[in-house]
């Protein structure tokens, strides 16, 4: 399995998908270290509402509003240098990586669409958490959390 994939798939479990465990090595480290979370904070869940009809919607606007640029862009391998995005790269950015296999599907292409149509809410798994103290990765996409709330901070996106 891709690096980045495992890293993802640590959020994705807790989005409800039954049968899915994961084990990354960095940010399983991070999540054991803190204390596992007993609910998902308020304000998480409802950026992840407003992210997700925005992602749905198409809006990229809207989910451009939610991000913290320059954005963060993650590889597929975990020596992959982080490459970042402004504003005016994301729209094509967000459709791509919504449009990409989640590589969760079985039997079918799970794009990562998909993934975010099938959780409405996020629900908390003790044994994968997915927020650590001011992160939360969520599938392909990192929200971290600062004074102005959680904005989505980092995607994970193969290379061109």
């Amino acid at each position: 399995m891709r690096p980045f994939l495992r890293q993802a798939l640590l959020g994705v479990a807790m989005l409800a998908l039954p049968g899915v465990t994961t084990a990354c090595s960095a940010q399983t480290a991070r999540a054991t270290q803190a204390p596992a979370p007993s609910a998902v904070p308020a304000a998480l869940q409802a950026t992840w509402a407003s992210f997700r009809t925005a992602a749905l919607a198409g809006d990229t606007q809207a989910m451009a509003r939610m991000t913290r640029f320059p954005l963060e862009l993650a590889g597929e391998l975990d020596d992959t240098p982080l490459r970042r995005t402004g504003a005016d790269g994301f729209p094509a950015m967000i459709r791509r990586v919504l449009d990409a296999d989640s590589g969760l599907g079985m039997r079918e292409t799970l794009t990562n669409r998909e993934l975010v149509r099938r959780n409405p809410t996020l629900v908390p798994d003790q044994r994968n958490p997915i927020v650590a103290g001011d992160e939360a990765v969520l599938g392909p996409f990192v929200f971290r959390r600062n004074s102005n709330g959680w904005k989505l901070s980092r995607v994970y996106i193969g290379e061109d």
